[in-house]
């Protein structure tokens, strides 16, 4: 017998033939839209609480809600 057909007739190797698997992926690293925020979600409703204030030199934007 060759050494060849000596490698080839091996019954066990100390690697496993089936290949280990790990964790499902939790896809941490993948970009995710954003949150809709509340002044997204009255900007896409046209319900923004700004007021435009125009002078006669420029223009001022006026929050129509009060702050704390």
């Amino acid at each position: 017998m060759s050494r060849k057909e000596d490698t080839k007739r091996q019954g066990f190797s100390l690697k496993p033939a089936m290949k280990e698997e790990g964790p499902p992926s939790t896809k941490a690293f993948e970009t995710r839209p954003p949150n809709v925020s509340t002044v997204r979600r009255m900007y896409d409703s046209r319900e923004l609480p700004v007021q435009m204030d125009y002078n006669f030199r420029d223009y001022n934007i006026c929050w129509k809600v009060k702050s704390y």
